[in-house]
């Protein structure tokens, strides 16, 4: 093998974990026989709910997805339907009088990769689409890490984090979303390459048209995804990179001169990406600014009624316990004084529920979980690594956080950006808060990894002070809450009073448990969880000062770096896993009967 190989042999090793990853993740909808369709969710409805018990379903596994078999489902079969007639499916005629379909976009009919909604049954097509929109995610966030210098650790960290943050996975529900997301990291990339490689050159060489074409196909795939919210904050981002970048490209000039020459040539070439994906999704982006500029969401919400849907203050403890405020897949506890599994029946009130989730905003716009580590990480890249990199994503993350939680910031959105008025989501710049903290996350590992080689020396024993304290501190508070909660349970006579005058204090908590004993019980398992991930990623900080390693025949790696990789992978796995449903397609197949013999009885003597 010649050293080149050698060299990308490894890289070869993390896209294939990747990939191996996303699969794994979504097994039973990819060879377990599922789809990754909510079809259990029909049975919510009539005339499907007259026939729930005949399959055995009381209650579905996550009633907050139906938009995806009440909207999308319907999509795309009316797509396969008219490309099956030979019909371009410009107009739906099934909804009210009808009204234009091709120009609303989110059915991402012209996407490339829709394609496999057009060639497999359109059930098992759900669950391919999705790992591989996923599985673009964390490559793209690969190759930007990786861009930015950051080593295999480094970028793979940042990768898996963004593929499988919480908005990633509560996303899946809208397909656009996350087609639309994915492409993000790539954009950024490709940015990157073209201010580099004008840098470099100081105009010597041939111009940086690959990486412009590069970039304006992947701006254009992104336009095509569907979804013209997330394309709108896409391009936000590119240009506060941009000129961020430019910037820095310009300080580093030694003249005038040479700062106009680089940041005009680099300005030039940015430009002319961002036009050829613009005319290359143009195909799509027409028609829908002209049925958006005819809509109603334009002036139906004043700038106070758009920042009360943003996060509340409380919402902040979900970006660490992710399930505090509940999950809607969650439809049972384990009561930890019984020892056994309960299914929910009865809020506090007495009134019959079947689901726990107190939170003011629903799971999928409140999804913002990231993983412990990671979050430490980033906090070591922002107080350790002060590189350019850091500046730019530790600025995109506060911003992003002013917007999600609705601070007077948001008005100049509101009122200065054209169609901003039309998006009534502040919580959706959660999306660049979690490419942030995922890109953060890398450069933290990359530190880390830094400070266990030969760069040691360089960086110096000041810089290596909060890693340390980190570590410690995040161990001894994980375990101490641990041994508290176990702790906890010898006094049940204490405990369940205490909770249930904590749930009684706790807005809509009452509508979500029947007492204390089910909030402390459910709640438990949460701090738990938070409690074991916080000490495991304190445990990761404190070997990545040592210089323990595995084996040889196992490689001879550090033992902290494929340890920091099982911590994030067992933390997003256990966070994502049973969200999305693993349905039997079979009930799709099901059609009503709308009539039983009673009915018909009647009908006859009527």
């Amino acid at each position: 093998m010649s050293q080149f190989d050698r060299n990308k042999f490894p890289t070869l090793i993390v896209i294939v974990g990747l990939f191996s990853l996303t699969i794994l993740f979504f097994w039973p909808v990819i060879f377990g026989g599922k789809t990754l369709l909510p079809a259990d969710n029909l049975f919510s409805f009539e005339p499907w709910r007259s026939f729930a018990g005949e399959f055995g379903i009381s209650v579905p596994h996550n009633e907050l997805l139906s938009d995806l078999i009440l909207e999308n489902y319907v999509w795309k079969r009316f797509i396969v339907q008219s490309i099956k007639a030979r019909q371009i499916p410009l107009w739906n005629p099934y909804i009210f009088a009808g009204l234009p379909f091709l120009a609303a976009g989110q059915h991402s009919a012209l996407y490339p990769f829709s394609v496999l909604f057009y060639v497999l049954p359109i059930a098992r097509a759900y669950g391919y689409f999705t790992v591989l929109q996923l599985f673009l995610a964390g490559l793209f966030a690969f190759i930007y890490a990786r861009v930015i210098g950051l080593g295999r650790l480094g970028a793979a960290v940042t990768a898996i984090t963004y593929m499988f943050s919480a908005f990633m996975i509560v996303s899946v529900v809208f397909t656009m979303i996350i087609a639309a997301a994915a492409w993000l990291p790539l954009l950024l990339a490709m940015i990157e390459l073209i201010i580099k490689r004008v840098g470099e050159n100081r105009g010597d060489a041939s111009p940086p048209l690959l990486y412009v074409i590069f970039g304006a196909v992947a701006l254009g795939l992104q336009f095509l995804a569907g979804h013209v919210e997330i394309s709108y904050y896409v391009l936000l981002v590119m240009v506060f990179y941009a000129a961020i970048r430019l910037w820095q490209l310009a300080r580093g000039s030694k003249s005038a001169n040479r700062q106009i020459n680089e940041v005009g040539r680099a300005s030039f070439w940015l430009i002319v990406m961002v036009i050829l994906g613009l005319a290359l999704g143009a195909v799509q982006i027409i028609p829908l600014y002209e049925l958006v500029s005819r809509s109603f969401r334009q002036s139906s919400a004043s700038y106070q009624q758009v920042v009360e849907w943003a996060y509340k203050p409380r919402r902040l403890i979900a970006f660490i316990i992710p399930d505090f405020f509940g999950n809607p897949s969650h439809h049972s506890y384990f009561d930890v004084f019984s020892r056994q599994a309960v299914n929910v029946t009865r809020d506090y009130y007495g009134n019959p529920i079947s689901t726990i989730y107190w939170g003011i905003k629903n799971y999928v716009e409140g999804g913002s979980y990231l993983g412990i580590l990671p979050l430490l990480l980033a906090l070591i890249a922002i107080f350790r690594r002060r590189d350019k990199y850091v500046r730019i994503f530790a600025g995109l993350a506060a911003i992003s956080l002013a917007f999600v939680f609705g601070t007077p910031l948001y008005a100049l959105l509101f009122y200065l950006l054209p169609g901003i008025k039309q998006l009534h989501s502040p919580f959706r710049w959660i999306f660049p808060y979690t490419l942030s903290v995922a890109v953060l996350a890398g450069i933290g590992a990359h530190h880390c990894e830094a400070q266990s080689s030969k760069l040691k020396a360089q960086i110096g024993n000041s810089r290596l002070e909060i890693g340390h304290k980190l570590g410690w501190l995040a161990l001894l508070a994980g375990l101490g809450l641990v041994a508290a909660l176990g702790l906890s349970l010898v006094f049940p006579d204490m405990v369940i009073p205490f909770a249930e005058r904590a749930m009684l204090s706790l807005a809509k908590a009452p509508e979500a448990f029947a007492d204390g004993r089910m909030f402390y019980s459910y709640e438990l398992r949460n701090l738990l969880i938070f409690g074991l991930f916080v000490a495991s990623s304190g445990a990761v900080l404190l070997l990545a000062r040592c210089s323990v390693r595995l084996p040889k025949a196992l490689g001879g790696y550090e033992v902290w770096k494929p340890l920091a990789l099982l911590v994030l992978i067992f933390d997003v796995f256990v966070f994502g896993h049973g969200f999305n449903p693993a349905v039997d397609p079979k009930l799709l197949d099901f059609k009503p009967r709308w009539w039983s013999s009673s009915n018909r009885m009647r009908a006859s003597t009527a």
